[in-house]
């Protein structure tokens, strides 16, 4: 063992910065979202399913509220202003956090001007949203500092304070939600409370190193680039959380908790799947400018066999998926875990088209696609949820990804031609196969949720297939490892 060990603090020596930081960062969010996923239980039993579908409600309008009272500054436009401002890098970040706190500040402005209305619509009470804006005002600073570690490769700081947020956030919030009577308040409270401590030093840290709080040069170089971005956020935002919100308003804060529990699974499949498109771009930009369109087409199709393998392990573990997450008084929420399942494939899929639309710089059409299926979203959950209940909200979501993945995919024909490559680096009658394959194997896992034994058989076929193929998958990897 002790050479073993030794091999690998060797091998990692060996590493360039640039893959050091990638690697502690991709540990690091998969740890962070450990870290929650494994309170899930915990919370689920400590909490009612009405004080859960509050706290859950409370996420999905934090979702979408933050992008206006940010403008989500810490995303891409910043790191486009630290290559343009080189010279003024603390400069550049005390401007944006300056604007951001603008912006929070008119928002929360309006809110309480608005403030019983506001309440009455969202479902959620003064004190939340108070909490809500203190969140906003501090922790923006530590989102601004993790990027700019970020760029800068240093891991070490942003993977301790990072981790050490996550687990003593999670401490704190299972001890105040079993000592306090409000627990929906203890639970948010202790959230907000650990990101404001220390946000509020990462804050002062940044004002040290420069006072330049406004400065307008640089504020309209992050809107001229931002706002026309909105857009896209606010529809991805509300593709995501528009269901729970709707959820709540029909059918009530219970339904939202049913819902919300099966959907925690997709986070962290949708954090393998960044993970797995994040090694595929550099391949499939690098087999683009080369054309080799039959390599492209080759490896796209593995990667969806293999998406599609762990998509459907929602579905076909949805039972006890349930009751490790929640307990026999969510099992109404396994009805929605198909859904999730074929949702999971679905995002990869227009994913993998969208990156050929990045690849010729055309993001109008992906913010194009993205509204459009925000629009789509909403109007059938207002539709179908009155009609078929809060499992309809899965099913709609669903519907909206596929709609996204054949939006993208005419995108790539458009852009094709426009590009005269004539062709588009995909097998589409195989993506179409792979695709009708996993739709009908995650809704006909329902149907054996009454009858275990056929289930575990499906599992266990699943398994024996994995194994016996694992050779493919690390082919694969290394292939694109290869060619990078």
């Amino acid at each position: 063992m002790p050479i073993v060990l030794s091999k690998i603090k060797e091998k990692y020596g060996e590493l360039s910065a640039p893959i050091k930081a990638s690697l502690w960062f991709t540990v690091c969010s998969f740890v962070q979202k450990g870290i929650s996923f494994i309170t899930v239980p915990i919370f689920t039993r400590l909490m009612s399913t009405e004080q859960y579908g509050i706290y859950a409600l409370y996420q999905s309008w934090d979702s979408v509220l933050v992008i206006f009272a940010t403008l989500n500054l810490n995303y891409q436009v910043f790191n486009n202003g630290l290559v343009r401002y080189e010279t003024d890098r603390d400069g550049y970040t005390t401007s944006m956090l300056g604007l951001s706190n603008v912006c929070t500040a008119v928002l929360f402005l309006l809110y309480l001007s608005l403030r019983n209305w506001i309440n009455a619509v969202s479902g959620l009470n003064t004190p939340l949203f108070l909490l809500m804006f203190l969140q906003y005002f501090f922790y923006q600073a530590l989102s601004l500092w993790g990027v700019k570690e970020r760029f800068f490769y240093r891991y070490r700081k942003l993977t301790l304070i990072t981790l050490g947020s996550a687990f003593l956030s999670s401490v704190l919030g299972v001890a105040a939600v079993i000592f306090c009577n409000d627990k929906v308040i203890a639970r948010i409270a202790s959230l907000v409370l650990i990101n404001v401590v220390v946000g509020l030093c990462i804050y002062i840290s940044i004002l040290r190193k420069s006072r330049k709080f406004v400065c307008f040069e640089y504020w309209r170089f992050a809107l001229r680039l931002d706002l026309p971005l909105i857009p896209h956020y606010l529809s991805m935002s509300v593709l995501e959380s528009s269901d729970r919100i709707i959820i709540s308003n029909i059918c009530g804060a219970g339904f939202t908790a049913f819902y919300s529990v099966s959907y925690n699974i997709a986070g962290i499949l949708n954090m393998l799947i960044s993970s797995i498109n994040g090694s595929y771009i550099p391949w499939f930009y690098q087999s683009m400018s080369a054309r080799d369109y039959g390599a492209i087409k080759t490896v796209s199709a593995a990667l969806l066999v293999f998406v599609g393998g762990c998509s459907l392990l929602p579905a076909l573990f949805g039972p006890e998926v349930i009751q490790l997450l929640g307990s026999k008084k969510y099992m109404e929420g396994v009805w929605v875990m198909p859904a999730v399942s074929a949702g999971v494939y679905f995002v990869f899929l227009y994913t993998l088209f969208s990156n050929y639309e990045l690849y010729y710089e055309r993001s109008g059409l992906i913010m194009l696609a993205s509204i459009t299926a925000a629009f789509l979203n909403i109007g059938l959950n207002l539709l179908l949820i009155p009609v078929f209940g809060f499992v309809a909200a899965g099913y709609t979501t669903l519907a909206c990804y596929i709609a996204l993945s054949i939006f993208h995919y005419l995108a790539m024909k458009h852009i094709s031609k426009e590009t005269r490559d004539r062709e588009i680096p995909f097998d589409m009658c195989l993506v179409v196969g792979i695709s009708l394959a996993v739709l009908i194997l995650s809704i006909g896992v329902s149907f054996t949720y009454f009858y275990a034994p056929v289930r575990y058989a499906c599992i266990l076929a699943l398994m024996v297939v994995g194994i016996l193929k694992r050779s493919v998958v690390f082919d694969l990897i290394s292939k694109m490892k290869a060619n990078q």
